[in-house]
């Protein structure tokens, strides 16, 4: 049985009204070149009949798309087929689009293959299809590493996702696992039936020999969206809603000294449930001994690796018993009556911060004498000079001595 012939249309080039451009792709012209002689200028004419076909040679070897020059007001004008085709049977391009094809097929430009589309709907489409084929070479028996290698895709990570259904997953193409999965499709389906049926994570985490959280991701369709089952978004579903017995026994028991992870395998929930409840963030209606500030005393941590590291040594706090009570009593005395700390450090040989702390009762409070809490001003200091009997020995030793009644400048 032979195939019907392929019916070829073809319609003016719009903008070039001496071309005509057909829906096979081929392109003719109804210019005629003369030329009298080998010196003379050569002269084009538009004849009423097609002179001849123009060749559409790819202009790149990456990109199979066909290109013509057509010439206009003496100057040559280059374009690729497919633009005239869209030109001739779809119209003028809108603003901010681009052309596209239904089959993602480069070589296919035929009007019914062709359609305007947006810009980001276009890299979308095309990722789309990019990624049903990659869906497609993978169910024949392609590798991953070979796929990345067809596709120029350096990291594996995205190529996972598109294979498993994570990314595009509307793109169409038969679903795949990736090559180091633990559960098939017929377990993601079973583990998602076992938990909305009310099963807890730890029972089916250890059914199939995966991690609780890998497990919470897969029956809420956070990955391997595409095997199918019903998917759990709620944490609680079904029976695994505690009882108020339940509650108070679990906060009795870690009241008691019962580990996290002893009672998450116990009540069928994770470790961070159950500190949530019995540290009284969770069912707070409820009763029974919270426990607040319980350090987790289960699984060691990992040790560190190289080399340990010196425990930091605690500085001494400072007893401050060297200093008699005679000088303490003194030192409190001449600052109540005007002396400056400064004066002070240099008479009894100790530091700024420790004649501050005794003047101020931080350091000894045992010790009698006046405690000096404020900072004299420069009238306090007068008062004192005059109320005191100048014989007195602490007006030697305030700041500038007889010339202290000065005004300061």
């Amino acid at each position: 049985m032979t195939n019907p012939p392929i019916i070829e249309e073809w319609r003016q080039v719009p903008g070039f009204p001496a071309y005509d451009v057909s829906s096979n792709g081929r392109v003719r012209s109804y210019h005629k070149r003369h030329r009298a002689g080998s010196f003379s200028a050569v002269r084009w004419t538009v004849e009423d009949s097609p002179q001849g076909y123009l060749s559409t040679p790819p202009r790149h070897k990456d990109r199979p798309y066909n290109q013509v020059g057509l010439r206009r007001d003496g100057e040559s004008h280059y374009c690729h087929v497919y633009t005239l085709i869209a030109l001739a049977w779809l119209g003028p391009c809108p603003d901010n689009a681009v052309i596209q094809r239904h089959d993602g097929n480069r070589i296919n430009s035929h009007p019914s293959n062709l359609y305007y589309a947006k810009r980001g709907d276009s890299k979308r489409s095309r990722n789309a299809r990019k990624a049903k084929r990659m869906r497609e070479d993978h169910a024949m028996g392609m590798s991953t590493e070979d796929i990345m290698k067809k596709y120029k895709m350096s990291s594996v990570s995205p190529v996972r996702g598109i294979l498993t259904g994570n990314l595009y997953p509307n793109a169409g193409g038969p679903f795949g696992q990736k090559d180091n999965c633990k559960v098939g499709d017929e377990d993601v389906i079973r583990m998602r039936e076992m938990r909305a049926a009310g099963s807890s994570l730890f029972d089916i985490a250890t059914l199939f020999d995966i991690s609780i959280s890998n497990t919470s991701r897969v029956v809420r369709g956070k990955t391997r969206k595409g095997a199918g089952g019903p998917l759990v978004s709620n944490m609680h579903v079904g029976p695994l809603h505690f009882s108020e017995d339940d509650i108070i026994r679990m906060r009795e028991m870690r009241a008691a000294g019962v580990t996290l992870i002893a009672l998450g395998e116990l009540f069928g929930c994770s470790r961070e449930t159950v500190r949530q409840i019995t540290c009284g963030k969770g069912y707070t209606y409820l009763g029974g001994p919270i426990t607040i500030g319980k350090k987790y005393t289960g699984t060691p941590s990992r040790p560190r690796t190289g080399r340990p590291q010196a425990k930091r040594k605690r500085r001494p706090k400072k007893s401050y018993e060297h200093i008699k009570d005679e000088d303490i009593i003194l030192i409190r005395e001449w600052r109540a009556a005007g002396a400056e700390i400064s004066r002070l450090v240099q008479i009894f040989n100790l530091n700024y911060r420790t004649i501050k702390g005794i003047t101020e009762g931080r350091i000894r409070i045992q010790v009698d004498g006046p405690i000096t809490t404020r900072k004299l001003t420069f009238a306090d200091k007068v008062q004192l000079m005059l109320d005191r009997d100048p014989s007195d020995p602490a007006l030697g030793y305030m700041r500038g001595g007889q010339d202290f009644l000065k005004t300061p400048s």
